[in-house]
């Protein structure tokens, strides 16, 4: 990303915070089985799914987008790191960033070496995994095909 000719002025300038519950890595083909993670919650027991953000960049784009005619949009990425070892076993070379709250003013407004710091794996311990399964597009269960 800060060699990426497309991004890096993003990674420089426009990162952001990706609110999310939970994200979805398929694990094979033909069936895929879809491992839905998100972060564990309190030990109250009171959030099923907490909220938690994946470190983001965005940008302005007009061109010829996916061989249509030539638009004008804001588009974005989330920004990814090697996996821990609970996400490894669903992909074993890249895993979204999820940032520790105390984290998100350093991510948004901090420099780029200090934005760069925090491209790390979450640790495995403070993440669960919602749901398994072949067709399971959705993180809700019972919406996609197998449900």
């Amino acid at each position: 990303m800060r060699n990426s000719r497309f991004w890096a002025n993003s990674f420089e300038n426009r990162r952001c915070l990706i609110p999310a519950t939970s994200y979805c890595e398929p694990k094979g083909r033909n069936p895929a089985t879809y491992v839905w993670f998100g972060v564990a919650g309190d030990d109250d027991g009171e959030e099923e799914r907490p909220a938690f953000a994946l470190a983001g960049i965005w940008r302005h784009y007009k061109g010829n987008y996916g061989g249509g005619e030539e638009r004008e949009m804001i588009t974005s990425s989330m920004v990814t790191t090697t996996p821990n070892a609970l996400t490894r076993q669903a992909h074993p070379d890249r895993s979204p960033t999820i940032l520790d709250p105390g984290d998100y003013e350093q991510w948004l407004t901090g420099t780029p070496d200090e934005a760069f710091a925090l491209i790390r794996p979450f640790p495995a311990a403070r993440m669960v995994i919602h749901q398994s399964g072949e067709g399971l597009k959705s993180d809700r269960g019972g919406l996609g095909p197998a449900g």
